[in-house]
C-alpha cells in the first residue's frame, strides 16, 4: 500500500479560468455570463468633455468574455479577440487580457494624453518626473511640434474681425490670422513663448490680476 501524501504537501489546485480573472478584479456577471472591469486611466486635466474636463483621472469600465477563440474584449456590437489566450494556462489569459485591456483604452483614450491606466483594484503608481511633465505643460514650454499636436483652431466667420481662434484643450489662448491653420498655430505658440520670455526679464513690469502681455509675432 502506498503510503498517503500528507495533505499540506499536496500541490495546490491551480485556478479556473474565472477564478483567475476574477483574482485580476473581472468581476463575473451571471446574467450575462461576461466579466466586468473597472479602469483608471490618469490623463490631463485640460483635457476631455462635460463630465472629464478638470480631472487627472477618469474612470472607464470594459466587458470581456469567453469565445473560442480565447478572451474577447466587447467594443460595441463588436468582440475583439485577444491574442494568445486561447489553451493557455488561466492566469496567464487573465495577465494578457489585462495588458490588452489598459492597451485598448491608452489607445482609444489617446486624446486625453493618457499617461498611466491601472486597475481600479490596483494601487496608484507614483507619476514619473516625465509623466508630470507632460500632464502639466505649458505652451510656452513644448516644440512647436508638441504644441501643434495638442493645440486646436477653429476658423472664425467673416463677421469677426479675426480669422482663427486657438485652443489648449478648452483654455482660448486667443487670436490669429493667415490663411492656414498650421499659419495661426505658429502664430499664437511663437506669441506664448514671446510672452513668457517678456514676462520673465529682469526690467518687465510687474503683471497685475488678469494682465496678459501681448508681443509682436
Amino acid at each position: 500500500m502506498r503510503d498517503q501524501v500528507p495533505q499540506h504537501e499536496l500541490a495546490p489546485r491551480p485556478p479556473t479560468l474565472r477564478e483567475a480573472l476574477e483574482e485580476d478584479g473581472w468581476k463575473f456577471k451571471a446574467s450575462t455570463g461576461s466579466y466586468e472591469k473597472t479602469f483608471v486611466l490618469t490623463k490631463d486635466k485640460s483635457r476631455g468633455g462635460e463630465f472629464t474636463y478638470g480631472k487627472s483621472e477618469v474612470e472607464k469600465i470594459l466587458i470581456a468574455k469567453t469565445a473560442a477563440q480565447g478572451l474577447v474584449i466587447e467594443s460595441g456590437w463588436d468582440d475583439v479577440p485577444v491574442p494568445g489566450t486561447a489553451g493557455v494556462a488561466p492566469r496567464e489569459a487573465a495577465r494578457l487580457l489585462d495588458a490588452a485591456a489598459k492597451e485598448r483604452l491608452a489607445t482609444e483614450h489617446a486624446h486625453l494624453r493618457v499617461v498611466a491606466v491601472r486597475g481600479a483594484n490596483e494601487p496608484a503608481r507614483p507619476q514619473s518626473g516625465e509623466q508630470e511633465q507632460a500632464r502639466h505643460k505649458a505652451p510656452h514650454e513644448m516644440t512647436f511640434a508638441e504644441f501643434r499636436a495638442e493645440a486646436s483652431a477653429v476658423k472664425l466667420g467673416p463677421g469677426h474681425g479675426r480669422q482663427w481662434e486657438v485652443f489648449d484643450g478648452k483654455q482660448s489662448l486667443g487670436f490669429a490670422d493667415g490663411p492656414t491653420e498650421e499659419g495661426a498655430l505658429r502664430q499664437v505658440h511663437k506669441r506664448e513663448v514671446n510672452n513668457a520670455l517678456y514676462g520673465n526679464q529682469l526690467d518687465a513690469p510687474p503683471a497685475s490680476s488678469g494682465q496678459v502681455w501681448v508681443c509682436s509675432s
